[in-house]
């Protein structure tokens, strides 16, 4: 079976490009993944707000929860069955590491786009049921570079607790809006 409980994510960035770099105060510092069963809830702080992705397999739903600016929106994402198809290459490399408490083994990961994430996972835990599915493990760390911003996300803490079905579920007092409306605030709307 995946993994299920609650993984939290430093994120650090050690290249980005000149027009993030003014933002680079806003970029997210930490992400948050919670899985159960076929769901998962991946939480991060962004804009000074906070911006939460949840994924049902089993429904094939994916829904974007936004607090920012004032505003509480939800989003519901088309579900890309090809994403899920897309098998990435992975590449097990030699070298070992203790990230969060946990032996890992380093992989290297090709997506079908060509970009690659040199990643470390624990055989201790099982997978997430994500783009890296195939791995036999959790995880831990991601070191990616793409279009001039390198970053990393390193595993502080790991939580196997069973997560409850209430993260999962969408919250009252949020607007659902469509992505064109929500396009349109960006733009302006929210001025």
């Amino acid at each position: 079976g995946g993994f299920e409980g609650k993984v939290t994510y430093a994120i650090t960035y050690q290249e980005l490009p000149p027009e993030a770099k003014s933002m680079q105060s806003m970029l997210p510092k930490e992400m948050i993944i919670e899985a159960r069963g076929p769901k998962l809830r991946l939480e991060q702080s962004i804009l000074g707000g906070a911006q939460v992705v949840v994924t049902d397999l089993q429904a094939k739903e994916v829904h974007i929860l936004m607090d920012m600016m004032g505003q509480k929106i939800h989003m519901e994402q088309p579900f890309s069955e090809e994403d899920m198809d897309a098998k990435p290459t992975v590449e097990l490399l030699g070298g070992k590491q203790k990230v969060a408490g946990y032996p890992c083994k380093q992989a290297k990961v090709t997506a079908q786009d060509g970009s690659t994430t040199t990643v470390w996972y624990t055989e201790k835990l099982g997978p997430l049921d994500n783009e890296y599915r195939d791995l036999p493990g959790l995880v831990l760390e991601y070191s990616s570079n793409a279009n001039g911003m390198a970053m990393t996300m390193t595993a502080s803490a790991v939580d196997t607790a069973p997560v409850p079905e209430a993260r999962f579920a969408i919250p009252e007092g949020y607007r659902t809006m469509t992505e064109q409306e929500m396009q349109q605030m960006m733009m302006g709307g929210g001025k």
